[in-house]
């Protein structure tokens, strides 16, 4: 299974291997051009067969080169021809340049083929100097031996440097890919970070305005009639717009401070559930707050959520339930907390009201630490949200 795996991944890498550039095609002219020119300096000079047939073969033997890169193999057979040629005559007589033009190919070959292909390359062209070795007359052992190193050594080479580039191709191909998950995981810690940022936004901030949007109401209608009101419910805006300045400042300086990672804001704690109930029976909500099990120390993440579980489900029954009386359970279990927050109010009054922002950030915090989190109408009116947290969280 692995292995076939590494196979489709190294076709794919390899199946983007780019064409011969224009550099390539130039550089394998002027080594055709100076084989065959060095080939023809051979048969000028005497050192090879001159006449027609050998300025001929030389030309053959050796101007294929040229190609080498976009036909390997066509290139490394029309080499070959004029050593076949050759061979049909009894002579080895071919020039130093055509033996050079031989090594090039088979190592163009081994380079450029895949292994099968290779293979049949190295054997035809070993094949086809061991021929012409037998052919010619006066043959001794070198002549046997010498073709299969000239030719094999190229050959090795090529088989090499192939899988060198196929190396560096796949580490290439890695690197992006590497680099392409590091810009999405960055992306999804960000959009971790905003959604985090967004709850305790929502959940800090907006029951301290609301608590100031109702007692301004309030003190508007009691302006002029009910001083004793109108006082208390301005010293309640002011104390509870100070508290709301207090959590911005702090809100700013953590999302300025250097780090890799925002704690969560605030930090709240389940001990601070008294000052909510009171905050919100100031509001005219009686609230019953029940406590069972036996009380411990919490991982901070989870007295963190809880309280604010517990915060946007008063604050929702404030804005929509149109009830009396809330009642908050909390109960410690040995590996997990509960939490039940229900009302006397109107409940649900359709199947998609109370899925606003408020209890999609209750769910997401209950998410986040391997909880989960239920809510809507109960049986015999009102409305109930009910939270498990498993107390020991795992990191995530």
């Amino acid at each position: 299974m692995c292995a076939r795996v590494h196979d489709d991944y190294r076709e794919r890498v390899l199946a983007v291997a780019p064409m011969p550039a224009k550099k390539s095609l130039a550089f394998d002219a002027l080594i055709g051009f100076a084989l065959v020119a060095a080939g023809l300096v051979e048969v000028w000079t005497g050192l090879t067969d001159a006449g027609l047939s050998g300025w001929l073969l030389t030309v053959l033997g050796t101007a294929p080169v040229v190609l080498r890169r976009w036909l390997p193999v066509t290139s490394l057979v029309a080499v070959l021809v004029p050593l076949a040629l050759l061979t049909v005559e009894h002579s080895d007589t071919f020039s130093f340049a055509h033996l050079l033009a031989m090594m090039v190919t088979v190592y163009t070959v081994a380079h450029e083929c895949a292994r099968g292909r290779a293979l049949i390359g190295l054997a035809l062209a070993v094949g086809s100097a061991l021929a012409n070795s037998a052919a010619a007359p006066g043959s001794t052992g070198g002549d046997f031996l010498f073709p299969v190193i000239l030719l094999g050594g190229p050959w090795a080479a090529g088989r090499a440097m192939r899988a060198w580039g196929e190396r560096a191709r796949e580490l290439e191909t890695l690197t992006e890919e590497l680099r392409a998950q590091r810009e999405e995981s960055a992306r999804l810690a960000v959009s971790a970070e905003r959604a985090k940022i967004a709850r305790d936004l929502h959940d800090s901030l907006a029951q301290s305005l609301h608590i100031v949007l109702v007692h301004a109401e309030a003190a508007e209608e009691a302006l002029g009639k009910l001083p004793d009101q109108t006082t208390d419910s301005l010293h309640l805006i002011q104390s509870v717009a100070r508290d709301a300045l207090t959590q911005t400042k702090s809100m700013l300086g953590v999302l300025r401070a250097e780090g890799d990672h925002l704690d969560v804001i605030g930090q709240p704690k389940l001990a601070d559930l008294d000052s909510l109930a009171e905050s919100v029976r100031a509001l005219g909500l009686a609230v019953d707050l029940r406590v069972d099990g036996a009380i411990r120390p919490l991982p901070t993440a989870v007295d963190a959520s809880a309280y604010r579980i517990i915060q946007e489900s008063l604050t929702n029954v404030l804005k929509h339930a149109q009830a009396h009386r809330a009642q908050v359970e909390v109960r410690y279990g040995p590996d997990f907390l509960e939490l039940e927050v229900t009302d006397d109010g109107r409940g649900a009054v359709t199947a998609d009201e109370g899925r606003g922002y408020g209890l999609l950030g209750m769910r997401e915090r209950a998410l986040t630490l391997g909880g989960r989190l239920t809510a809507g109408s109960i049986d015999g009116g009102g409305f109930g949200v009910r939270a498990r947290l498993p107390v020991e969280v795992e990191a995530r």
